[in-house]
């Protein structure tokens, strides 16, 4: 169904495996949004998912980094913006996460894709 390497360079990990991966941080994120007060990261980003181990196949993602974190009441103005999230089925909700997090993966694909040609000539 997906690839196991996309170009020349031979893949450390399969899609499979950023896939799981994806949805155990998807599933953090749904867990701290469902605490009361909410706990909102604001500092998403690859530097702050970590892996348990240095086998892809066994390894698992862990979200970190919560420095810049905020607690939010509910009925603040940060609550209200998750409420359709929170208001959607359960599968539903993961579903919404693990979209808006494929579209930061892909976006950040692409900007490497961009600026790897100028950053490293080389290649």
């Amino acid at each position: 169904m997906f690839p196991h390497n996309s170009g020349p360079v031979e893949s450390m990990y399969t899609w499979l495996d950023a896939l799981r991966w994806l949805e155990q941080i998807a599933a953090a994120l749904k867990y701290l949004h469902s605490l009361r007060p909410m706990v909102v990261h604001r500092d998403l980003k690859l530097e702050n998912m970590l892996l348990t181990g240095l086998d892809p196949a066994t390894a698992d993602a862990k979200l970190a980094d919560f420095g810049l974190c905020k607690l939010v009441k509910v009925g603040d103005r940060a609550a209200d913006c998750t409420a359709l999230f929170a208001a959607l089925p359960g599968s539903l909700s993961l579903l919404c996460l693990l979209l808006c997090l494929v579209l930061c993966l892909v976006l950040c694909l692409l900007l490497c894709l961009l600026l790897c040609p100028l950053l490293c000539p080389l290649l």
